[in-house]
């Protein structure tokens, strides 16, 4: 799994606009500073993708994603270590990069982060002389 690839696509898919470009700087670099501000990480999510459901999804917990507390390296887990170590704590866990993700607030709250595929729309196929 690339990491970088998980957490460049969180923030350009799930924080609004406005703050997409210093949430990108804070992820990247990892500095100490990223810890300091994770609290806030929350009120910068876009509100079309991303809902607080603390806790209330239905997905596999023996998936694998990518898990990032803010303080330590990212690193691949299941969801169920990641619920166990990020309930109560600023941390995202990004299980398809871009399309879902799981954010999780040291006040116990969570929000699923989705986004659906493109849904394309197919034109019926005629040939050439318009048979």
């Amino acid at each position: 799994m690339d990491v970088e690839q998980h957490l460049i696509a969180f923030v350009t898919a799930f924080v609004t606009p406005a703050r997409r470009e210093r949430w990108l700087q804070l992820f990247t670099r990892r500095r100490k500073n990223v810890f300091a501000n994770s609290s806030k990480l929350m009120q910068h999510l876009d509100e079309r993708y991303c809902v607080q459901v603390d806790g209330a999804w239905d997905l596999d917990p023996s998936r694998q994603g990518v898990y990032y507390d803010f303080y330590n390296e990212p690193i691949v887990k299941t969801l169920a270590e990641a619920v166990a170590e990020g309930d109560y704590h600023n941390a995202i866990f990004s299980l398809e990069p871009g399309q879902l993700a799981i954010h999780f607030s040291h006040e116990g709250w969570s929000w699923l982060c989705h986004k659906e595929p493109p849904r394309t729309t197919r034109c019926p196929r005629t040939s050439i002389d318009g048979r």
